[in-house]
């Protein structure tokens, strides 16, 4: 664009200059303001997905440090349901860093976790004392909306 010097002395641009600057402007307010709105999407995702990658990772180490014949290692349980003994729900704040299974009043869940005990189905019967663990975290309310962020573990305890 070039200032324009008019017959009279006077400069300045013309209102198409000057319409045409404005859209240019805007379209790239509009691009800047849609990728802030993406990098909080994006952020809660990768947050979402660490906390429920640490969640099931704690679970995991909690249930291979129980010693052998604890109730908390009889087999059964599912990764889809609550099933009492084999689920837990968990709450985190994430402006305090807290982290509870006790849901404060007037709150609810972030996460839910569920994990599964079998018997390793390749060992012999007779010596059955290798176990499948399989330990599931899922957020409550995904960031993307319609799909929960979550982590599977499996291990194997002897």
């Amino acid at each position: 664009m070039a200032i324009r010097q008019r017959s009279d002395g006077e400069t300045g641009f013309t209102l198409v200059e000057v319409a045409i600057a404005s859209a240019i402007i805007a379209g790239g307010l509009l691009f800047l303001a849609n990728s802030f709105t993406l990098g909080m999407y994006q952020n809660k995702h990768i947050k979402q997905m660490t906390s429920a990658i640490a969640l099931a990772q704690g679970k995991m180490e909690e249930l291979r440090s129980l010693p052998s014949g604890d109730p908390g290692l009889a087999l059964g349980g599912n990764l889809t349901g609550a099933i009492t003994g084999y689920s837990d729900q968990v709450y985190v704040d994430d402006s305090g860093g807290t982290v509870t299974t006790t849901i404060p009043a007037g709150s609810r869940a972030t996460y839910n976790r569920f994990w599964t005990v079998a018997a390793d189905p390749d060992t012999d019967p007779a010596f059955a004392t290798t176990q499948i663990i399989t330990v599931r975290a899922a957020a409550v309310f995904g960031a993307r909306g319609k799909y929960a962020e979550e982590a599977t573990l499996v291990t194997e305890r002897q």
